[in-house]
């Protein structure tokens, strides 16, 4: 038996319970291979750290069995984490009696017991960061180990492996007790810490606008009442919540399509600060229950929208793009016929039927020409800021973030308000209707609540602080923004990305930066004015002492070099140094192979093709079934292996190829088209 040290002082009383106070990591190394021709993977090794005080290894699952069936003697509940738990869920599920699964989707499980007072807690959802990152951030930075296991050799429980091997295992425990120690320190126990990231700022703002910052004190202050008289009136319909699922849409990534596989010198980038918290801010948001509104013409439409938020179905025909230079609309997002296909985004179509918002309309109508315009139904709101306690959390975390970056002693404060202001945005349009799966012995869909019903209970719920209204316009705003530099870049417009801009002929363009950062400055002003908010909260001092204005365009820097292939694929280089951005690929081992292949440019093309070995990318296959078979392992020692399911993890070589669809916008559409690949030229 592995005791616990621990003293009475150690035990947490929460709900009825007692829980051990004390950080406790596990972790598995697995070896994936193919007997006969068949993916088979199991686990080969484990390492439990249990607060420092001992570390536990271990070659099979019947050692790890025997310590957690020791450990039903305690009259304690005991908390392990696990960096990326799904993953070792997927092998342990057979082997221990499951229950109490929380999980957001089937097999990504957060949490879980495997004997009746041992809990499994994922650490990796809750910091939001991959071990290598997380072992930097720590107050106390610590260094990931790499390179000392060799994840290539095929390895069984009864190969031998040396202290260095054995090392690396201990190294991923050590980062993650180390953590979850930070974590108790910041919460005080370790029942308070939050499952995940967004837990954080759902439960810091939900205590500040239900209760006032003081969930302790029995006396409602006014603004806490008032809070919640609103919460009472902002609620859903089943058909509009539906129609705002429609009309959510998320940050605008997309290419120029005239610079498409083309090296641009001189490319400049802006960013803007804090995008997301900013139009929370800034912006007003529907304050009332929605009102249903039928058929509407265009200018009855934009009647309506002088004076309230709106969110509408509409049917357009004959729609075109009035500029050369980007498009708006997403093809995921519409229904219609004959569309035209820019990578991803309509340049023209036949007739189309989309949902959006009030805000979506004011850029559709500068980006695309029409026949007519059908307002098909949809939602009026009043609008109004966001209540004075929500946007005072969101600056108390912003002002955090700028203050604390950079002081020594501060890094765990610095990092939390960083890692709490950018999830801000995101417990927002949190799905709270979603499907639901559970998990006894397997996985199944739970149909024992309908969409109704899920609506009810959050319309009723007394803790809800949220409408899932604000969330979709929170993205419309921000779109709104970065198209503002968008129709202002034009021709010199090369790529946008959510909450940058990238683009040739800075000194054109100047102005219009100016302008913005003036505009939204007011714009700020005026509602902390209005909420009677200090406006010093919205410039806070870093620690040289300049001011931080939130909102702004922020310039980034030049690059010599700029190429892109569309959404998501872009190749730069910058003060010498090649940085790759490309959606599948690891950025450091893609971008590694480039530069040790050749001219990185060149190899950055249609079709581009990096070997397996160099991508950094793999493929998981997931195993339900029971497997047993010999296995030989590197050393030439064969012995019988058992898994009763596992993920398979296999390197997979990486091709980057533009879709024929766009290749042919291309060449139908681009002014000056140049063949994208000589090779392909034999295809049209």
């Amino acid at each position: 038996m592995i005791e616990i040290k621990y003293n009475e002082n150690d035990l947490i009383k929460s709900k009825k319970e007692y829980y051990l106070n004390k950080p406790l990591a596990f972790d598995i190394e697995t070896t994936s291979t193919y007997v006969n021709g068949e993916k088979f993977s199991f686990m080969y090794c484990w390492a439990l750290n249990i607060d420092d005080t001992e570390i536990v290894r271990g070659r099979t699952w019947e050692e790890f069995q025997d310590i957690i069936k020791s450990w039903e003697n305690y009259n304690f509940n005991i908390i392990i984490y696990v960096h990326n738990l799904p993953y070792e869920f997927q092998f342990l599920r057979k082997l221990f009696n499951i229950t109490d699964v929380f999980a957001t989707d089937i097999r990504k499980v957060l949490k879980c017991k495997i004997s009746k007072n041992v809990i499994l807690k994922d650490s990796l959802i809750l910091s939001g960061m991959k071990l290598e990152t997380l072992a930097k951030n720590l107050t106390k930075p610590m260094k990931k180990k790499v390179g000392d296991l060799d994840y290539t050799l095929v390895r069984t429980p009864l190969t031998p492996m040396t202290e260095t091997e054995w090392g690396y295992v201990d190294e991923d425990v050590n980062i993650v007790v180390e953590y979850i120690r930070e974590q108790i320190e910041i919460y005080d126990n370790i029942t308070k810490i939050p499952l995940t990231n967004t837990g954080r700022v759902r439960n810091y703002l939900k205590e500040l606008c239900l209760y006032g910052g003081k969930k302790a004190h029995k006396r409602l202050s006014n603004y806490a009442r008032e809070y919640k008289r609103l919460m009472s009136i902002l609620t859903l319909d089943t058909e509009e919540f539906r129609l705002l699922r429609e009309a959510f849409q998320g940050g605008f990534t997309h290419a120029n399509y005239n610079y498409t596989n083309e090296v641009v010198s001189d490319v400049y980038s802006d960013d803007l600060t804090s995008s997301y918290p900013t139009v929370i801010v800034s912006e007003q948001f529907p304050m009332t229950k929605g009102q249903r509104f039928n058929q509407k013409t265009l200018q009855e439409i934009l009647e309506i929208n002088k004076h309230y938020l709106t969110v509408f179905t509409v049917r357009m025909t004959n729609v075109l793009s009035r500029i050369e230079f980007e498009n708006y609309f997403s093809v995921s997002k519409v229904k219609g016929t004959n569309i035209v296909e820019n990578n991803g985004r309509v340049y023209s179509a036949d007739e189309i039927t989309t949902s959006f918002t009030s805000i979506d309309l004011e850029i559709v109508l500068k980006c695309y020409t029409f026949d007519t315009f059908e307002v098909l139904g949809g939602y009026a709101y009043k609008q109004d800021y966001l209540p004075k306690s929500f946007l005072e959390g969101v600056l108390k975390l912003y002002k955090d973030k700028t203050e604390l970056k950079g002081i020594t002693g501060k890094e765990r404060e610095y990092l939390l308000s960083k890692g709490m202001l950018n999830s801000t945005y995101g417990m927002m349009v949190t799905n709270f209707a979603k499907r639901d799966y559970i998990y006894s012995d397997d996985w199944a869909q739970d149909f024992s609540k309908t969409l109704e019903d899920k609506i009810e209970t959050e319309n009723t719920s007394k803790s809800r602080f949220l409408f899932y209204a604000w969330g979709v316009f929170v993205t419309a705003y921000a779109r709104r923004n970065v198209w503002s530099a968008i129709l202002e870049l034009k021709d010199d417009y090369i790529y946008s990305d959510t909450d940058s801009v990238k683009y040739v002929n800075r000194e054109k363009h100047l102005d219009y930066f100016k302008r913005y950062n003036e505009n939204i400055k007011n714009k700020l002003i005026k509602c902390l004015k209005y909420r009677n908010i200090p406006t010093d909260y919205l410039h806070p001092k870093n620690k040289h002492g300049d001011e931080c204005w939130l909102g702004l365009w922020d310039y980034e820097g030049k690059y010599e070099k700029f190429k892109t292939l569309g959404a998501k694929r872009y190749l730069v280089q910058k003060a010498g140094k090649f940085i790759l951005t490309c959606a599948g690929l690891s950025k450091k081992q893609g971008v590694e192979y480039l530069v040790n292949h050749g001219n990185p440019f060149e190899m950055f093309n249609d079709d581009m093709y990096i070997p397996k070995e160099h991508t950094g990318k793999m493929t998981h296959t997931y195993i339900d079934e029971y497997q047993s078979h010999d296995v030989t392992d590197y050393l030439g020692q064969t012995t019988h292996v058992t898994s009763y399911s596992s993920i398979h993890l296999e390197s997979c070589e990486f091709t980057l190829s533009l879709s024929e669809k766009y290749v042919d916008f291309i060449k139908t559409y681009v002014k000056g088209y140049i063949i994208l690949n000589e090779q392909r030229e034999g295809v049209y």
